[in-house]
């Protein structure tokens, strides 16, 4: 018929994505730029039927009309059936802890008491026994829900968190891996890496697989510590715990300073308090370079460390570093693990998010009040999970002191942060 546009070529490798305005032109670029977010230019919507890989996509979005996903303004703005799950580590002025590494600081302890106003404010947070309520029965929590979790139980979640979440009645969930607090000797490799770099007097570190790593000012120092930190989860655990220890002997003679994880008594204090503890594993291991059996010994024995200290062990999970696939994500069911929480960026909905595959918004010191709160909105929650993408399917630069694989602008957002 006359006027009519003939069907698009659907080229190979591209995905199924558009977004629908009707009232506007067709092929209509919307633009945005937040530089204060750590972007650029960048597409916000595209009209029509635009198409683009699942890293250029901004709204990948579940269900298809025609084979291809369909996002409607109303859809877009809809809360209902939406649970939010915020990520932090550690909340802290970076002055008070010199020992550990500053960029597992989410939040400094103003910062964060003006997030948690605006949460008390504006959203409705909830338990972890609800989540786990709303799983069992199949009834979806209530609008503009959303669910606070820490990873790795440092122990300043007790003297600056705990309380701040108690004056705005807001619940909590932390995530401990449980062969820390009964050996106050032992710490987190990263804050190990961390303490080594900080204290040596050495100008050159020779004797690592990514050859000598520059260490002469404060810079190189930061840019090689932070290579290293990003090689040492790509290597299977064992092998990366020997270079770990071989670079801290290294680089210094006396013993680290070490106990920054809250210790049993302090946990069972926190449950007793109404905090959810989860578990983290038991020695914090990346368990995709684990073989399967290791890896249910650290589910296992993670679940029973709980049930032992503080008397129950819910049927959560974190995965340490975010990484999972499809062996542990078995060992986890296998194991009755009904909600696996990983370091994807974004929101769940109800209806399509696989649960052990939960979705979180890491928070980090640039998380300005303005910044968080449009996070938490749908469309800034789609700007963050985009740029996470994006950056997923850059080109991995080599890790040299020169390049290393962490660029200056980091995480979601622009942020710069490790996820642990």
């Amino acid at each position: 018929m006359e006027g009519t546009r003939p069907p698009e070529a659907n080229p190979p490798g591209l995905g199924r994505y558009r977004i629908r305005v009707p009232s506007l032109p067709r092929r209509l670029w919307y633009f945005c730029s937040f530089r204060p977010l750590g972007l650029s230019t960048i597409p916000l919507a595209s009209v029509g039927s635009i198409k683009c890989d699942d890293s250029d996509c901004l709204f990948p979005f579940p269900g298809t009309v025609n084979d291809r996903a369909v996002l409607t303004p109303k859809q877009f703005l809809r809360e209902d059936r939406v649970l939010r799950i915020l990520m932090y580590h550690r909340v802290a002025e970076l002055k008070d802890t010199p020992t550990i590494d500053s960029r597992s600081v989410s939040a400094t302890p103003s910062l964060f008491a003006q997030q948690m106003r605006h949460l008390a404010r504006y959203y409705h947070v909830v338990s972890m026994p609800e989540v786990l309520d709303a799983v069992k029965t199949d009834q979806p929590l209530r609008d503009r829900s959303l669910l606070i979790t820490f990873d790795d139980a440092y122990a300043d979640f007790a003297d600056i968190a705990w309380p701040i979440l108690h004056q705005f009645r807001l619940p909590a969930t932390v995530f401990v891996p449980t062969a820390y607090p009964g050996c106050p000797e032992l710490a987190f490799w990263w804050d190990r890496l961390y303490q080594a770099f900080d204290r040596t007097r050495r100008t050159e570190l020779r004797d690592t697989p990514l050859g000598p790593l520059p260490l002469a000012d404060p810079d190189l120092r930061r840019r090689s510590l932070r290579a290293l930190q990003n090689y040492v989860p790509t290597i299977p655990h064992d092998k990366a715990m020997r270079l770990v220890d071989s670079v801290c002997a290294q680089l210094v003679e006396t013993p680290l300073k070490c106990g920054s994880v809250l210790n049993w008594d302090q946990l069972r204090q926190l449950a007793r308090d109404g905090v959810t503890l989860g578990s983290h594993t038991r020695t914090h291991p990346i368990l995709t370079q684990l073989p399967a059996d290791r890896i249910r010994e650290e589910v296992r024995g993670s679940l029973q460390d709980l049930k032992t200290e503080i008397g129950f062990a819910l049927p959560i999970f974190c995965y340490p570093n975010g990484d999972h696939d499809a062996t542990v994500m078995t060992i986890l069911r296998e194991e009755g693990i009904q909600l696996g929480f990983s370091t994807l960026v974004g929101e769940n909905e109800w209806d399509s998010t696989d649960l052990l595959r939960l979705r979180r918004i890491g928070i980090t010191p640039r998380s300005s009040l303005p910044i968080f709160s449009l996070r938490l909105l749908r469309p800034g929650m789609y700007l963050d999970a985009w740029r996470y993408r994006r950056m997923k399917h850059l080109p991995k630069e080599g890790f040299t002191p020169v390049q290393p694989m962490l660029s200056k602008e980091g995480g979601p957002l622009g942020a710069e942060h490790t996820v642990h």
